[in-house]
């Protein structure tokens, strides 16, 4: 005959505790047995959300932690370090939630977590509160100038000084707190991300079938009249990423839902100028599947679903001198639905 572990019998008891309105009671069992790793997952994210609920987040952040800590799956540790960010930009602890958040970049499976987190960070810095993501970048990059979390929290740096109007440098704070190398040049890929572009309405489209759906925009493309796009289709938005720290998201500018989203396709069009002709490394990330054209020629097609992570691919591609125009095609298998694009030559100038 089965039988409940002691700690799972006192989590079904808290739990009934819950339902007949003794919150208290059930506090006092969730408090006890909030350690204990032959909870599930789900079972310990029940109790910390009991305590937010009650605004003991000191005992939420605890679980939290417990959870990040390890003996969970990477998407569970991923998900409870969001939290543990959040609980502490609640708790206006700005500068303590930067470190938690830098942890983060080991996680490269848990977009939506990490995205949450950002987003709460983002909302609560001010101008005032901007100088300490700077003062934490110092702090990592004096541990070790090769840390991964440095280019992806200098992003983070870089999209919020742009949503708040403050110039800044970033070549020159790079080489400010010693950061060089690889950790550089992806810290730089952040630069001159290419923003306010126009999306086109959602097409249905399964993930197997990624470039085998063509509509309007594509044929207008591929039948060498990319000025057209505009005129000759409808349905077009505009939307900028300074709102969405970097990327581009279609689900987001087209008020759809997940169900909604999933299973769909949709395109992004640009015009970019240049002021002579030129070769560029453009850098790229997509959630999911994408494929670029630029001046009607295709530059670039990734198919297998991923989250979107900036510099996730790069590739050339030769500008005229004057317009050029770029359309990217991005499907959704399900989830988020988002991608960026960046000119790599171009990361030493300062950004506003």
């Amino acid at each position: 005959e089965w039988a409940p572990f002691p700690a799972q019998a006192k989590f079904l008891q808290g739990r009934l505790d819950d339902f007949s309105g003794n919150r208290e009671q059930a506090l006092e069992v969730y408090r006890e047995i909030s350690e204990d790793p032959r909870l599930l997952y789900d079972q310990l994210e029940t109790i910390a959300k009991a305590f937010r609920e009650e605004g003991l987040l000191d005992d939420a952040e605890r679980v939290e932690r417990f959870i990040a800590s390890g003996g969970y799956g990477a998407n569970e540790r991923a998900k409870a370090q969001g939290e543990i960010v959040k609980i502490l930009v609640e708790q206006d602890k700005v500068e303590e939630a930067l470190v938690e958040y830098a942890k983060f970049f080991p996680f490269d499976i848990q977009s939506d977590a990490w995205d949450d987190a950002g987003d709460a960070m983002a909302d609560k810095i001010d101008v005032d509160r901007l100088p300490l993501v700077l003062q934490c970048l110092t702090r990592i990059a004096k541990d070790d100038p090769a840390n991964e979390a440095i280019s992806d929290l200098f992003g983070f740096y870089l999209e919020v000084s742009e949503k708040l109007g403050v110039e800044v440098s970033p070549g020159e704070i790079l080489t400010t707190i010693g950061v060089d190398g690889r950790e550089k040049e992806e810290s730089l890929a952040w630069v001159n991300l290419i923003e306010g572009w126009k999306i086109s309405e959602a097409y249905p489209c399964a993930n197997s079938a990624a470039f085998e759906n063509k509509f309007g925009p594509e044929d207008l493309i591929e039948n060498q009249a990319p000025e057209n796009i505009l005129n000759g289709t409808t349905g077009w938005k505009d939307i900028d990423s300074i709102s969405t720290r970097g990327f581009i998201e279609i689900d987001e500018a087209l008020d759809l839902d997940d169900d909604s989203a999933s299973n769909k396709l949709a395109y992004a069009f640009r015009e970019i100028e240049s002021d002579e002709d030129r070769e560029v490394v453009f850098s790229f990330g997509s959630d999911d599947w994408a494929q670029v054209w630029i001046n009607g020629k295709v530059v670039q097609s990734r198919t297998p679903a991923r989250a979107a992570y900036l510099d996730q691919n790069r590739f050339s591609a030769h500008l005229n001198k004057g317009n050029n125009t770029i359309l990217v095609k991005i499907g959704n298998a399900g989830g988020d639905w988002k991608f960026c694009m960046g000119e790599i030559s171009r990361a030493q100038e300062p950004r506003m």
